[in-house]
């Protein structure tokens, strides 16, 4: 009973939401024939390190990235067992869970295709009850597979879609959508022609009437191509030029830099994070 023979994730690639916490299933299958859910007593060795973190057999999401992880788990015998876990963590993430489909109107999400299909002026997408804090970031991103020229997309900064609202103009056809967020305005509600609350986003939706869109991706970056964040570099103990400023990653200034994960602006309007030991 004390003796592991396998250990088996229930998945290899997984998607979890920034600030939010998400359980993982790792089965330990033992020699007398039971088996036993050991997330909560293993390790966790990431490839990058700031993009999720592990605690009591959950996995939350920190920042926009992904990372490999190895899962090592060893029993109650020294016997030493390891898997193998990738791991996207997004604001945005696209599993069905996450997804609401009636913020206004009821529509369908399909999460194996990404389409999502509206009602009448109808709104999807996603909530951040907390608020979700994006201010770290300079652009919001959005791929289309299949566009429609009158939707587009809202950022709420209250927990209601008749509150104050950001909205792109209308795709147009377009297959690709940027909201800069470091000069995005409110363009309706109380607060209109103010700089959009980037640090208290609670909705972010898409708006379509009664037609679909096919979503390839969306996410925030601070490339300038539009791409997404490769991840976090490491950085030894060399000089460390900082143009631009420095930002936890919640997106509040520091001073200085702080040991652990800083996000770095330069003056030529790149960005990334970066490992301060």
């Amino acid at each position: 009973m004390l003796t592991a023979q396998k250990l088996e994730l229930a998945v290899e690639e997984m998607e979890v939401m920034v600030g939010n916490g998400k359980p993982l299933s790792l089965i330990a299958t033992f020699a007398d024939g039971h088996t036993e859910d050991v997330a909560a007593k293993a390790s966790y060795l990431m490839d990058v390190d700031g993009v999720v973190t592990f605690q009591n057999g959950m996995v939350r999401g920190l920042s926009e990235g992904s990372t490999g992880v190895t899962v090592v788990y060893t029993d109650p015998l020294g016997n030493e067992f390891r898997s193998a876990l990738s791991i996207r963590s997004t604001f945005f993430p696209f599993g069905a869970e996450y997804i609401n489909t009636s913020l206004f109107s009821q529509g369908t999400y399909t999460e194996k295709t990404r389409i999502f299909k509206f009602g009448q002026y109808g709104q999807m997408g996603w909530e951040y009850p907390s608020g979700a804090d994006m201010s770290g970031y300079k652009y919001m991103v959005l791929n289309l597979k299949k566009s429609n020229s009158t939707a587009h997309i809202n950022v709420f900064t209250s927990g209601s879609i008749w509150g104050d609202c950001c909205a792109t103009p209308d795709f147009g056809g377009k297959k690709q959508i940027v909201l800069d967020l470091t000069t995005a305005k409110y363009t309706s509600g109380d607060r209109t022609g103010e700089p959009l609350d980037t640090k208290n986003v609670r909705i972010v939706s898409f708006w379509c009437n009664n037609a679909s869109l096919v979503v390839d991706d969306m996410y925030l970056t601070n490339n300038e191509d539009f791409t997404r964040g490769t991840g976090i570099d490491a950085i030894d103990n060399g000089e460390l030029i900082i143009e631009n400023g420095v930002y936890d990653l919640n997106g509040r200034k520091l001073n200085t830099p702080q040991k652990g994960i800083n996000i770095i602006r330069y003056s030529d309007g790149t960005a990334r994070k970066v490992l301060i030991k």
